[in-house]
């Protein structure tokens, strides 16, 4: 019996030698379709996104980032820490390769415990516009809206009735302060939250600035209403749109939305605490403050985003390789808004937009509640600086000078 199956399977191996075929098969006889095999799925965040990370910090590192000028960088901002009371994370991007980050200072300003880390989270202040503005942005590149429609085609009772979606991202739709407004009217013990705010706003009905499109005027008011937009058309809160169609994407696991309202549609409640996330702090009294949620922080779109400078480079370079956004798409936000009138204002969707200086491409400044950011795009070798402070720091500019001197760029 076993000699008969073996002289069996010899012969099958002789048939196979003898017709050019092999146990790994032929295309012609074991023809595969292709359409039909399921891919090897992808883990979050690496779905065809790969993040130039930080490489030794010795000898050349990338074009121009030698180990004598990490030294310096690193000396310089021992001393921004040491003399100027900077508390916080510096990330430099170069050529589309993060070159250097350093974190110094402590979590908690107070009592000097715990260091900032690569999961000490920020609040990003108005560097949160940008994605209020990319999440506008993927809506417009998927053909569910247009920069020109009236606010009112998705907030029926909103009461600025010749209001558009791009007066709103440029800051020219003369739209009065919510926080005004918020800081005035609203009683309840925690924050509202945008749907709240936007309700107040009709309901209230104040005079705005100015007829839209007139002029400029910055507004966080249009940032928190775009998101009321955005929800509106996704059918989901913020925190869920973002998460879903950026940070997890992207790998961006220390970013998110907060809002501290007590609204249980959003994913991270008032009451939670998230590990790394920071307090802001202001000096009193020959100490440091904590400063703690205003009722300003139940809305988000214009603020309230909380990430790491690292996380920032993500996106950056996300950005810069149009993994989200098409080239075509993007262009927008790095384009300056125009009045009614034909000026051009130095804004475009997101990102401030300089005048003069040609080589800084664009760029965001933000302050709230003791966090002080900024985040630098440059065209000269795709340089992207990125601050975070949590200490009421003071002298962005002068700080960003330091280190491209330093840079040589």
């Amino acid at each position: 019996m076993k000699r008969d199956l073996f002289l069996s399977a010899v012969g099958l191996m002789v048939l196979f030698v003898l017709f050019g075929f092999t146990l790994t098969g032929n295309a012609n006889l074991f023809r595969i379709d292709e359409s039909q095999m399921i891919p090897a799925p992808q883990k979050e965040g690496q779905a065809g996104f790969e993040f130039n990370d930080i490489t030794e910090k010795t000898g050349k590192i990338h074009q121009g980032m030698t180990g004598s000028t990490i030294s310096d960088l690193d000396a310089y901002v021992d001393r921004l820490y040491s003399r100027r009371g900077f508390n916080g994370s510096i990330v430099i991007g170069l050529d589309g390769y993060m070159v250097y980050k350093s974190h110094v200072g402590h979590a908690n300003l107070a009592y000097k415990t715990k260091p900032i880390d690569d999961r000490s989270k920020f609040q990003l202040a108005s560097l949160s516009k940008q994605f209020t503005a990319a999440a506008v942005m993927l809506l417009h590149q998927q053909g569910k809206l247009g920069y020109d429609d009236p606010v009112t085609k998705y907030i029926g009772n909103f009461p600025y009735k010749k209001v558009t979606l791009r007066h709103l991202l440029h800051h020219t739709s003369g739209v009065p302060n919510y926080m005004w407004l918020a800081e005035r009217k609203w009683k309840q013990k925690t924050p509202p939250d945008n749907e709240e705010m936007i309700k107040m706003m009709y309901r209230y009905d104040l005079k705005p600035h100015f007829e839209p499109g007139a002029r400029y005027r910055y507004s966080n008011t249009g940032y928190m209403v775009l998101v009321g937009i955005v929800e509106r058309i996704s059918g989901k809160p913020i925190d869920a749109f973002l998460d879903e169609h950026f940070f997890s994407k992207l790998g961006m696991g220390n970013t998110y939305a907060r809002s501290f309202s007590d609204n249980h549609i959003h994913r991270h409640p008032k009451d939670t605490v998230y590990p790394g996330e920071l307090l802001g702090y202001r000096w009193s009294g020959g100490r440091y403050v904590a400063i703690p949620p205003t009722v300003n922080d139940g809305t988000v779109g214009d603020k309230g985003i909380y990430s790491t400078g690292v996380d920032l480079l993500k996106w950056d370079q996300a950005l810069e390789q149009h993994f989200i956004l098409a080239d075509t798409t993007l262009q927008a936000a790095y384009r300056k808004g125009v009045t009614a009138t034909g000026d051009t204002i130095p804004y475009g969707f997101g990102y401030h937009i300089p005048r003069k200086k040609k080589n800084l491409k664009a760029y965001h400044n933000g302050v709230w509640n003791g966090f002080t950011n900024t985040y630098r795009k440059y065209h000269e070798d795709s340089l992207t600086i990125i601050l975070l402070s949590n200490s009421s720091f003071k002298g962005i500019t002068r700080t960003i000078k330091g280190i491209k001197d330093i840079i040589g760029s």
